[in-house]
């Protein structure tokens, strides 16, 4: 690479990182997050109730369709009362939880 590419490029690449620093984003409120899926009504509560004791705040990933009447369950393992519906997501997401679907 010769001296004015080298310019070029630094110059570029430091402008891009200042640029980023100028970032209107939202500011990040963590470095880690444990993800809950099984998308039970039961267990996200819990899991809320679990977090909040501690000041932190849960990432919940519902099972988004399993409030749709032609969602298809086992009824053996996932009776559609223990599904959350709109009204636990909002519920959950008023309590500062992130609210996420699964499938």
């Amino acid at each position: 690479m010769n001296r004015r590419d080298f310019l070029q490029t630094s110059l570029l690449m430091s402008g891009g990182l200042a640029l980023g620093s100028f970032n209107l984003s939202p500011v990040k409120t963590h470095i880690l997050s444990l993800s809950f899926d099984d998308g039970f009504k039961k267990s996200f509560y819990r899991i809320a109730e679990i977090h909040e004791n501690y000041g932190l705040k849960a990432c919940l990933n519902v099972i988004a369709s399993g409030h749709f009447k032609n969602f298809n369950t086992e009824p053996q393992w996932i009776p559609r009362e223990i599904l959350g519906n709109f009204d636990d997501w909002n519920a959950l997401k008023a309590r500062g939880h992130e609210v996420m679907p699964h499938t």
